[in-house]
């Protein structure tokens, strides 16, 4: 390459990293402050200046080796951000043309290390999208979606970016980093290390990958810890773990606790229902089904009487008093989650446990409405009306697949929304009475949740836009396939953001 470029009349030099400390620092000096015949227009490097090497007066990247690492990605775009006098952009030539991780470009401009999927999409839905500085980026209409593609597709929590984002932490520090340091010091979102991919433990993480880690557990004991991260890690209501806090605290009356630290933390007024809830989650009864209740039939954290009093499990505290070391990762779980909910969800819609443009699953869901049961997304379908809470969550696919039924769901505008029914129902059904809330269904809450398509395999959530009414009557229609269906038109009561509505449906907002 370096030949090629002189060939063409630009000097240039090659360096890899055989080259001498001596040879970078005067290649370096002759690239930056060079005049005349002494001066480089080019360096090429293999395997050298990705990180470490502060160059501000570089105004043109080319791209020509391959990388599945966007820590390397970012290292090496990161060598021409720098502002410097004279210096109004800088050009980024990208020979490697690799689709599927255009979703690092978003991740490297704006700065955010967190490779929240969600992030990411807002980052790149706004037209002019301030980042760091006082600079902004602009991407065309093609651009954006086939980002937005490579989002919905990468794998942000793979083990080779969770170790990769590890093993930097930890060269940071000087040390093995803690569940808690990631969010410290602005690093990879911490619950990643909480699915299914590590084992839904940070633990389990750490003892697959990191040799200086001695700690084991007994079986029981990593079953538990992989528990309360994969139901409880994503910190989406506080309560369960401000319970298991009081519990490691030897606190006494456990209920009465978490009324008192829910009014005076977080302003939420508990209620019967919501202690249900909570009691439903730590008790093993809130499953799908009798086979998944006996599967997790040790994942008891809490014992209620008949008079509803709580205690705890005894073979959780025998656990906890037999293993410190388990006490610890308990007690740093439960932080990390308490922390996570009061980041990213203390902002709650109304009285809700919901956070306006969030992203849940169908389980999310059912959890935060304080179901009795969790029902089975394919029960689910699109909607789905719980008789004691009341409520109705509508779900909405925005993009389908060719072979999907053609449902033709869509946003009017970012106000208004056009949504069918399921199959083989009329105007005049339950459905529509409870939709249209016609007696006996009047108080009946209809909370709207959307998502651009399923090819998103890491994250299956939804966005929640809020409470919905419909306007006027359902309309009766036939389906292609000639099944009846119908029609209703709703108002959100909230409009959705316009980068948010951009990206759901391709669509700009005026």
């Amino acid at each position: 390459m370096a030949a090629g470029f002189r060939r063409h009349g630009r000097k240039a030099l090659a360096l890899t990293g055989s080259s001498t400390q001596d040879e970078r620092e005067e290649a370096v000096r002759r690239l930056t402050t060079g005049t005349g015949e002494d001066r480089y227009d080019y360096l090429v490097t293999v395997d050298i200046f990705n990180e470490g090497v502060d160059l501000p007066e570089v105004n043109q990247i080319i791209l020509l080796r391959p990388t599945q690492s966007p820590i390397i990605f970012v290292q090496q775009l990161g060598r021409g951000l720098r502002k410097h006098p004279g210096k109004e952009f800088v050009v980024v030539l990208d020979f490697i043309a690799n689709h599927d991780n255009n979703f690092l470009i978003p991740l490297a401009l704006s700065g955010d290390r967190t490779y929240s999927k969600d992030r990411l999409r807002r980052v790149v839905a706004v037209q002019r999208k301030r980042i760091p500085g006082i600079s902004s980026v602009h991407f065309d209409r093609v651009a954006r979606e086939r980002i937005y593609q490579s989002i919905d597709r990468v794998r942000t929590n793979s083990m080779m970016l969770l170790t990769d984002c590890y093993l930097m932490l930890k060269n940071k520090l000087g040390r093995i980093p803690s569940l808690l340091d990631f969010e410290e010091h602005g690093q990879i979102d911490g619950f990643k290390y909480l699915q299914a991919t590590t084992g839904f433990s940070y633990h389990a993480f750490l003892c697959k990958k990191e040799r200086d880690y001695h700690i084991r557990l007994s079986s029981l004991a990593e079953q538990r810890l992989s528990w309360i991260g994969r139901k409880l890690g994503n910190g989406l209501r506080p309560s369960e773990a401000m319970v298991l806090e009081a519990i490691l605290a030897g606190k006494g009356d456990l209920k009465a606790d978490l009324v008192r630290r829910l009014a005076d933390e977080c302003g939420i007024a508990c209620t019967e229902r919501h202690l249900g809830s909570v009691e439903r989650m730590l008790t093993n009864q809130f499953e799908q089904n009798e086979q998944a209740t006996l599967r997790n039939s040790a994942m008891i954290f809490l014992c209620a009487d008949a008079d509803g009093v709580w205690t705890p499990d005894p073979g959780f505290c025998q656990l906890l008093e037999q293993d410190p070391h388990f006490a610890r990762l308990v007690q740093e779980l439960v932080t990390f989650v308490l922390r996570r909910w009061r980041s990213l969800y203390a902002e709650r819609y109304k009285d809700t446990m919901f956070r306006l443009g969030a992203v849940y699953t169908y389980e999310d869901v059912c959890r935060l409405l304080e179901w009795e049961t969790l029902m089975p997304s394919q029960n689910i379908g699109g909607y789905f009306y719980d008789r004691i809470s009341r409520t109705m969550p509508v779900f909405i696919n925005y993009s389908k697949p060719d072979d999907a039924i053609p449902y033709e769901d869509h946003f009017e505008n970012s106000a208004k929304l056009v949504s069918l029914s399921k199959t083989n129902r009329r105007s005049n059904s339950a459905d529509a009475q409870r939709m249209t809330r016609k007696p006996p269904y009047e108080d009946t809450r209809i909370l709207l949740f959307v998502r651009r398509n399923k090819e998103d395999k890491e994250a299956k959530g939804f966005y929640f836009l809020g409470d919905m009414r419909a306007d006027g009557e359902p309309l009766d229609i036939t389906m292609p396939s000639g099944k009846p269906a119908f029609e209703v038109h709703w108002t959100l009561e909230t409009a959705v953001e316009p980068g948010l509505f951009e990206y759901l449906t391709g669509e700009e907002t005026s």
